[in-house]
């Protein structure tokens, strides 16, 4: 049976720091009443669309069911090519169901229609990280898009990608980033263009969006 939200502690930046950094990833969680409205939502839209998966990529991502030539959704774990983590690759967006963090805290989904690759492992094992190279490739893709244009510090911004076991959507690539008190501005509106409604989604997370700022 879940708690209720009156026994939910929400994750502070720094607990989000030390879970992350120690890999711990299957401590985080959502709100019970999130949690339950994404349980109603999922069975809904799988019921609807046939799965969640089919519903991000037809109405949140807007991507053709088979991709363009050079951009395909499932490819292999090799080499990534220059294409990823370009604008054409990736799409940007809220995250509609986010784990229960502090206010002040933006959760971010980045999608990308290559996959990420991985560390070579043995078969079965459990966790499988992502590559040094990879890991490497999307600090450096995090801190130009987020980062600076934001005018954040370095601390103020984590990343990660759930383990295969821990994701809800593994039909599709995306990894994590979550964002500690950016300024409610153009530049944060701008950095999740590819979402819909954002000024109102920011606003009911408890950013003051300025007026004027779309």
């Amino acid at each position: 049976m879940l708690m209720s939200d009156t026994s939910f502690r929400p994750f502070s930046f720094e607990e989000l720091r030390q879970i992350i950094g120690a890999n711990r990833l299957e401590l985080l969680g959502r709100r019970p009443s999130d949690l339950r409205r994404y349980l109603a939502w999922k069975a809904k839209t799988v019921a609807e669309h046939g799965s969640v998966a089919e519903f991000i990529r037809k109405e949140r991502l807007a991507w053709p069911a088979t991709p363009p030539e050079g951009a395909a959704y499932l490819d292999s774990r090799g080499e990534w090519p220059r294409s990823a983590l370009t604008a054409a690759d990736v799409r940007i967006l809220l995250n509609d169901f986010a784990y229960g963090v502090a206010e002040g805290i933006v959760h971010v989904v980045v999608w990308s229609r290559h996959r990420i690759p991985l560390e070579d492992a043995p078969a079965g094992q459990a966790v499988v990280d992502i590559s040094a190279a990879a890991r490497a490739r999307i600090d450096a893709y995090v801190a130009e898009t987020f980062t600076r244009p934001l005018g954040l510090r370095p601390e103020q911004v984590l990343w990660f990608k759930n383990w295969a076991q821990l994701q809800s959507v593994g039909a599709l690539e995306h990894f994590h980033v979550l964002l500690d008190r950016p300024a409610a501005s153009q530049a944060l509106v701008d950095v999740v263009r590819d979402d819909t409604d954002v000024v109102a989604k920011l606003r009911a997370l408890g950013f003051a969006v300025p007026a004027g700022v779309s």
